[in-house]
């Protein structure tokens, strides 16, 4: 009776962990793409001596092709002078996994995603900007993008940066996503050097 006990139980184990993974792959392959455009811009910022940010389309869909772009696409822009607010493109866009998305900060209230859940941390940052571009950039029209900056010295703007991201699905141009979504991510110290997102990161 206790090996049958048992049995079950490590049973049970097993059969959740297998439902809590069972969407890591897509997951694991976004975060890994993430962390090497993150540590793209860090490089450029310490190379170039400028400001670089990682951008993340956020502009409200209308139709099937800005949906498919809508907090799945991203790309990396460097300050072509200090303090000159010209931009250019360093990393051409690049879309996440199927399925896959960036959660925003919850107060920009673009996502269905609930409020005890984990979200984003960029300190509200957003901008306007044709991307990608042969050419420099100024921002204030184009499409919209929330981003994370980092400085000269590699370090990034503002303080405890969190990128959150989770398995959704595509309800009337809108990313849904179930409860509780499967949920990955990244966090950043001040130095701007990146660790893998963990449960207290969650809370």
């Amino acid at each position: 009776m206790v090996a049958i006990a048992v049995i079950a139980i490590l049973s049970g184990v097993l059969f959740t962990a297998i439902n809590q993974n069972e969407n890591s792959p897509r997951l694991e392959t976004a975060q890994m793409i993430v962390s090497q455009a993150f540590t793209n811009a860090r490089s450029q910022a310490i190379l170039k001596q400028n400001r670089t940010r990682l951008i993340i389309n956020s502009t409200e869909p209308t139709n099937e092709k800005e949906a498919d772009a809508f907090l799945r696409y991203f790309g990396v822009i460097v300050e072509t002078e200090p303090g000159s607010n010209q931009w250019e493109t360093t990393l051409k866009g690049e879309y996440l996994p199927e399925g896959i998305y960036f959660i925003p900060d919850s107060s920009s209230q673009i996502v269905d995603w609930n409020e005890d859940k984990p979200d984003s941390s960029y300190s509200n940052q957003s901008m306007s900007l044709a991307f990608p571009s042969n050419q420099t950039e100024s921002p204030g029209s184009g499409t919209n993008w929330i981003y994370y900056e980092f400085k000269n010295t590699g370090r990034m703007s503002g303080l405890n940066n969190k990128v959150v991201l989770a398995e959704g699905s595509l309800q009337e141009l809108k990313p849904e996503f179930e409860s509780p979504a499967a949920i990955l991510g990244l966090v950043f110290n001040g130095y701007g050097l990146q660790f893998p997102l963990d449960e207290e990161d969650t809370l």
